[in-house]
């Protein structure tokens, strides 16, 4: 079962990204500018491969650094990648 703070994380940074990378993606594929949508995909990609390393990394940081960061504090396991422990 999913911890309901890191639930809440998530949305919250998946919101934040489709608001702000996934919007302009969409204005530059409205207007047919093929360079910037490529541009666009890109950074896109570069934001989600960020918050889900961020998300793994939390995983493995004490609970203060976390506050600290604005991440929930993790139940049992991995709740990034899903998994119980890390080997």
């Amino acid at each position: 079962m999913i911890n309901p703070d890191i639930e809440s994380w998530a949305l919250a940074r998946a919101h934040n990204i489709v608001l702000n990378e996934g919007l302009s993606l969409a204005k530059a594929a409205q207007d047919l500018d093929r360079k910037r949508s490529r541009s666009l995909v890109y950074e896109l990609r570069k934001v989600i491969t960020a918050a889900i390393v961020e998300a793994h990394s939390a995983s493995f940081e004490p609970a203060a650094s976390k506050m600290e960061a604005g991440l929930p504090e993790a139940s049992a396991g991995c709740n990034a990648c899903m998994t119980p422990t890390h080997w």
